[in-house]
């Protein structure tokens, strides 16, 4: 590259950089002078006591985070935990952050499976499993992933045992949930000038259905799912569904209802666990003085996702049975059982 092409290129970048923090610092007034946000109103019941081997439970991390285990083998989804502002990923240059990953440093991460190739996703993906020593499935989009990934069954949408485990896994492959072209094109120019050029392309987008036992789980990590994906698969009931809530509401109405439909009525769903619903660029409290906050619903409207799915959840479904909606707590065990629904 020659000297000119780095002042253009260096002068492109200072054109970018001024534009996002104007963007970045319109965000911050809008929530100093009290921008609405969604607050959630029942959340599921966390577990107390010691977990019994055995024992199915999950614990949620924000984003589309969230550990799954039995007390023998666990899987973690997605594995994002360096949240960070814009300028903390600049100066950090999208590098996986040691810190925020030692959240986990007493969890054993047996498998890890990767719903795409976004930072929100898996800036960490690749570090958490590398520390944890963990069998890696499912979008390897970047090239620290490539590495690491484990193959997957032929077709792709067939069920598969994890190794040594009882969790059954199917990948469903989807389209990522519809964004802006000016969404697009921030979070492009972000990447670009914070070094995670990587994470534009999401590649491949997977939903995941795990059955252990009795329990059968759907976690759909962007809310985007195939319409017709439950009709044409013998397991295709889920007890409980992890659905992702992100963007939702800046969809049309009908889109909703179509998601609800594909992911919940068709599966015969009991409970909705609503995720990707928090402000990403918060780190985790660690002591947990104050419960995860949604994000601002002028950036991503979770209140008008919420007011749909509510008033969706109020028409019963298979065998007249409601749905119910629980918001996870953010680092809190809590049970997958039959309890769960009480």
């Amino acid at each position: 590259m020659s000297a000119q092409q780095k002042r253009n290129l260096n002068k492109v970048q200072r054109i970018v950089v001024l534009y996002i923090s104007l963007f970045f610092a319109g965000y911050l007034i809008f929530g100093l002078v009290g921008c609405a946000r969604y607050v959630p109103q029942a959340y599921v019941k966390t577990i107390n006591t010691d977990i019994q081997k055995g024992e199915l439970f999950a614990i949620f991390y924000g984003t589309s985070t969230l550990l799954i285990s039995d007390g023998e083998k666990t899987i973690l989804i997605d594995g994002f935990f360096s949240r960070q502002g814009f300028w903390e990923s600049f100066f950090k240059r999208m590098k996986p952050d040691n810190d925020a990953i030692a959240i986990i440093r007493d969890k054993s991460i047996d498998y890890l499976l990767v719903a795409h190739s976004h930072f929100d996703h898996a800036r960490d993906s690749a570090q958490v499993a590398i520390l944890k020593k963990s069998k890696l499935y499912g979008s390897a989009n970047t090239s620290a992933l490539k590495k690491l990934v484990n193959p997957l069954p032929e077709p792709v949408t067939k069920p598969f045992l994890l190794p040594d485990s009882k969790f059954r896994v199917t990948l469903i492959e989807s389209d990522h949930v519809q964004k802006s072209s000016f969404l697009e094109i921030l979070e492009k120019a972000f990447l670009t000038v914070s070094g995670g050029s990587e994470f534009i392309d999401s590649g491949k987008t997977f939903s995941f259905h795990i059955k252990h036992g009795e329990t059968r789980i759907l976690i759909v990590p962007s809310a985007n799912f195939p319409k017709e994906w439950a009709m044409d698969v013998p397991e295709r009931h889920a007890d409980i569904v992890f659905l992702s809530i992100g963007l939702l509401g800046e969809q049309k109405p009908g889109y909703i209802t179509r998601l609800w439909k594909s992911t919940v009525v068709d599966t015969c769903a009991k409970l909705v666990i609503p995720i990707h619903w928090d402000d990403f660029r918060r780190p985790l409290d660690r002591k947990r003085m104050v419960k995860l906050p949604t994000t601002l619903d002028i950036v991503d409207d979770i209140s008008a996702a919420m007011r749909k799915l509510n008033e969706l959840a109020k028409t019963p479904i298979c065998n007249g049975q409601s749905v119910k909606i629980l918001f996870p707590e953010d680092q809190q065990p809590f049970g997958l059982d039959s309890t769960i629904f009480l």
